[in-house]
């Protein structure tokens, strides 16, 4: 999980976009699984659905000013859902597909750890219900299109305070695999 903004996040923390970096740029961790369901295409246009689940989970209670570590895992529980949209109709060097994509929602959580609960802390709100984004980008074979390698940004947002009084919520780099079927 990512202690910075949602562009500097993007980039992998890299190099500073919004704000200087700051060490850590990274506290939890996040692993879930998502299903994601095709409901209308067109012209390599897809419109669909996704809902996801996931833990996040570490030693960081509150992060970065102060950081608050915990002799013990916490976890936090979330999920997410809301319309997909994505590209299929790329193809490179006639074998190589590419596909970008985004995710629309909401997110739901137990509870805030790591920068979140700092970020509830220092400006007063509820980060539990948040708007969700998640760019992606899918790669897979012609000859194995079904499987995807995919790499996405998990971001919550409290969409300039609109939802729960909040601002920025958590963001997270992942990476992982999708099967079609």
């Amino acid at each position: 999980m990512s202690t910075t903004t949602f562009g500097d996040t993007l980039v992998f923390n890299t190099f500073p976009l919004a704000t200087p970096l700051v060490s850590p740029s990274f506290d939890n961790y996040i692993i879930g699984t998502a299903y994601q369901r095709e409901l209308y295409r067109y012209r390599g246009f897809v419109l669909g659905g996704e809902i996801g689940l996931a833990d996040r989970f570490g030693n960081y209670a509150q992060c970065c000013s102060p950081v608050v570590l915990s002799s013990s895992i916490l976890n936090s529980g979330e999920l997410w859902f809301g319309p997909a949209f994505r590209y299929d109709a790329i193809v490179l060097f006639n074998q190589l597909r590419v596909i970008p994509g985004m995710t629309f929602g909401f997110s739901a959580t137990t509870n805030s750890i790591g920068v979140e609960r700092e970020r509830e802390i220092t400006n007063p709100g509820n980060a539990r219900l948040l708007g969700y984004l998640g760019p992606e980008i899918a790669f897979s074979t012609l000859n194995m299109s079904e499987l995807e390698l995919v790499i996405s940004m998990h971001h919550r947002s409290g969409a300039d305070h609109t939802f729960g009084n909040f601002g920025e919520g958590y963001n997270a780099n992942v990476v992982g695999l999708r099967y079609r079927f």
